[in-house]
């Protein structure tokens, strides 16, 4: 029986390849690229949705000329409502001091 011996020398073994690692990722690491996938996706949503956004809604000028223009506006139940709620909130306020 014969046997034989390969020896090689620490320089053939350090120019091998590179070891590749086998580490698994942790569910932080998976779900951080995830998210990383998610945000970028959602910026361009919203990138695309802002370009086609006009600069000013023409409809929404135009309402609010007309309110202006109306002496009536807001109407007088509107404004009572409002002074009841401030009077409310003024009154609470006083009984805390």
């Amino acid at each position: 029986m014969e046997t034989s011996f390969h020896v090689r020398s620490v320089e053939a073994v350090s120019t091998a390849r590179p070891a590749v690692s086998l580490a698994v990722p942790t569910r932080a690491e998976i779900r951080a690229g995830a998210e990383d996938e998610v945000a970028l996706e959602n910026s361009r949503a919203l990138k695309s949705a802002l370009a086609a956004t006009p600069t000013s809604r023409a409809d929404v000028v135009k309402r609010a000329v007309e309110l202006v223009g109306n002496v009536n506006y807001p109407y007088p139940d509107t404004i009572k409502m409002i002074s009841h709620l401030l009077a409310i909130k003024l009154h609470s306020d006083g009984e805390q001091n």
